[in-house]
C-alpha cells in the first residue's frame, strides 16, 4: 500500500512528464468562451436587445445617476413590451447556448480523462487520446453532468424555503 506522499509524488511527476495533459482543458475553456460570445453576439444582433439606445455614445455620455436610471427606464420598458413569444426565444436562445457549452465541457473532459489514463498505462499522452475519448465518452460524460446539475439544482430548490423561513 503506497503512502500518500508517494501517491501524490508519483502523480505529480506523471504531470510534469506529460504537461500536455492540461490540452483538453484549455481547449475546453477556449471553446466555451466562443460558444457564449457567438450566444451574446446572436442575440445582440437578432435585434431583442435595443441598439439604438444602448451605442456607445451613449454610454459614455452618462454622467449622473438620472442618465444612468433613464437607460435603465429604457430598457425595462423595451423588456415590458415584448410578447411571450419573443420571450420565449431569448429563453431558448440562452438554452442552446448553455447546452452547447455543457456539450464542449463534456467532450474535452471525457478528452482529458481519457489522455490521464493513456498517461497512468504508458508513461507517456497524446492529443489523439484525447480526441478518441473525448468522440467516445462526450454523451455519457454531459448526461453524467446534466444529472449533476439537475441534484444540485433540486437541493438548492428544496434549502430555499428553510433558509427564506430562518430569515
Amino acid at each position: 500500500m503506497e503512502s500518500i506522499n508517494e501517491l501524490l509524488g508519483r502523480g505529480f511527476s506523471l504531470w510534469r512528464d506529460n504537461l500536455n495533459l492540461c490540452i483538453p482543458h484549455l481547449l475546453g475553456f477556449l471553446f466555451s468562451m466562443m460558444a457564449l460570445f457567438a450566444g451574446l453576439m446572436a442575440v445582440i444582433l437578432s435585434g431583442m436587445l435595443p441598439l439604438e439606445s444602448l451605442n456607445e455614445t451613449a454610454l459614455n455620455d452618462v454622467q449622473n445617476m438620472q442618465d444612468m436610471q433613464m437607460l435603465s427606464d429604457q430598457m425595462e420598458g423595451y423588456l415590458a413590451g415584448l410578447q411571450s413569444s419573443d420571450l420565449m426565444q431569448i429563453g431558448l436562445a440562452i438554452l442552446a447556448v448553455f447546452v452547447l457549452v455543457a456539450l464542449v465541457d463534456a467532450f474535452f473532459a471525457a478528452g482529458a480523462v481519457g489522455m490521464a489514463r493513456q498517461a497512468l498505462e504508458k508513461g507517456r499522452s497524446d492529443t489523439s487520446a484525447m480526441w478518441s475519448a473525448g468522440k467516445r465518452h462526450f454523451l455519457s460524460m454531459f448526461l453524467a453532468e446534466l444529472l449533476m446539475t439537475l441534484i444540485i439544482l433540486m437541493g438548492m430548490a428544496l434549502l430555499l424555503p428553510l433558509l427564506a423561513a430562518d430569515l
